[in-house]
């Protein structure tokens, strides 16, 4: 993946395609993290060992993740706002994987105001996090009412690539 790149994968049917993306991150790495932002709670190390073509490498992957899991999407804009690039910083980031963050945005007990209000600052942080850090960030959308919406956002951004789970670029 090239720098400053932002990938929107739709519809991941499952955990392996953010697993596969992973192992592709930190091959690419050389040296560096990669960030996997879990807001599914799909993050399996176990599958992580499975996909791997041999042990070595698995335990490379492992040693190269951080993992970190926002349970409410305060958390999710948290973790963008104020934690994100200081972690690159001290662990040497060189990408970011984010799995299923509309997901967040479900919470029926918050107002839809104030769900929509912070779904857009954080998707517009996401693409400043792009601009401003030389980091390619590979977000994977569960279908919901807020992935169309956050892909419409995205779609006038100015981005490197916008993808769907097929990696056809649209």
């Amino acid at each position: 993946m090239d720098e400053k790149e932002l990938i929107i994968y739709s519809n991941p049917t499952n955990a392996n395609a953010a697993h596969f993306a992973l192992i592709k991150a930190i091959e690419d790495a050389h040296h560096g993290c990669v960030l996997f932002v879990d807001c599914i709670n799909g993050f399996d190390p176990y599958q992580v060992l499975k996909l791997c073509a041999n042990p070595p490498q698995a335990r490379q992957i492992l040693h190269n993740v951080l993992v970190s899991r926002p349970f409410t999407f305060h958390q999710f804009k948290r973790l963008l706002d104020t934690e994100l690039a200081s972690t690159f910083d001290r662990h040497q980031g060189r990408a970011v994987i984010i799995l299923g963050y509309t997901n967040l945005f479900l919470d029926s007990d918050v107002a839809e105001e104030e769900r929509l209000a912070v779904l857009g600052t954080a998707t517009k942080k996401l693409h400043s996090l792009v601009i401003e850090h030389p980091l390619p960030v590979q977000v994977m959308l569960s279908e919901n009412a807020y992935s169309e919406l956050v892909r419409g956002w995205l779609d006038g951004a100015d981005r490197t690539v916008v993808s769907t789970s097929r990696g056809k670029r649209i």
